[in-house]
This record gives C-alpha cells, structure tokens and sequence, in this order.
C-alpha cells in the first residue's frame, strides 16, 4: 500500500504540476522484496518500525506470488509493480481522472540493474494533449 504522503505529492504533481507522466519503477533483485520473502519464509524478523512497515506493504504481494507458485525475487518484484500501480489508481481518484481524460500515463518497468536497462510492464493511459 502507498503511503498517503506519496499518494499526496503524486496527486499534487498531477494536479498542479500537470505532469503527464507517473513510472513506477522497480529493480532486479531488490533488497526489500528479499526482506519480505525472508519475513513470510520466517527467516527474519524485522526489529525496526520502519523495515516492519515496508515488509507489511509488499507482505500481501509476495503472499500472493507464493500461492500461485511464483518464488522468483524479480517476478515477485514485477508483481508488486503491478500492485502498486493498482493501488494509486484505485485509491486516488484524480490519479484516476487524470488517466480517464488522456492527460496523464501510468508506466510500470523493472531496472535490470547490471545491464542498466529498463524494462516496461504494463502501461495504463496515453497522453492525448
């Protein structure tokens, strides 16, 4: 889940700043995707506050994943991607009108780090202005 603050400032870039494009980006064998594994595998336990709230937030995605198979770090990355696109559409509702109305677009990719390429996943929207 998107904290509401970063929901915030993406709903005031949209909104004021009038930018036409959001990216979601993910990375290849991304360190908080492995905490999140390690933690639903019982393999850690986060102490901290603020390492327990990112697990809580990718904990469903990678719950998910796990149920239908998925065990790949980098899939379960390209599914959180996936997610988290969904939840600022669905939660945010000029995010969501900005889409409708072709002023704004919404690309998820992964970064493949070593090769230093980004790769798309999905794209929702085309700029129309």
């Amino acid at each position: 889940m998107i904290a509401k603050s970063i929901l915030g400032s993406l709903e005031y870039a949209v909104e004021v700043l009038q930018v036409p494009l959001i990216i979601v980006l993910g990375h290849d064998d991304c360190g908080a995707i492995k905490a999140t594994i390690d933690s639903v595998d019982g393999k850690l336990l986060p102490q901290g506050e603020f390492i327990q709230h990112i697990v809580e937030n990718i904990e469903p995605t990678v719950r998910a994943a796990k149920a239908n198979g998925v065990q790949d770090i980098d899939e379960i990355t390209a599914l959180h991607v996936h997610d988290t696109i969904n939840d600022l559409v669905s939660r945010s509702k000029v995010v969501r009108e900005a889409l409708e109305s072709g002023k704004l677009a919404v690309v998820g990719a992964n970064y493949k780090l070593v090769l230093g390429d980004i790769h798309p996943l999905v794209m929702l929207g085309q700029v129309t202005q």
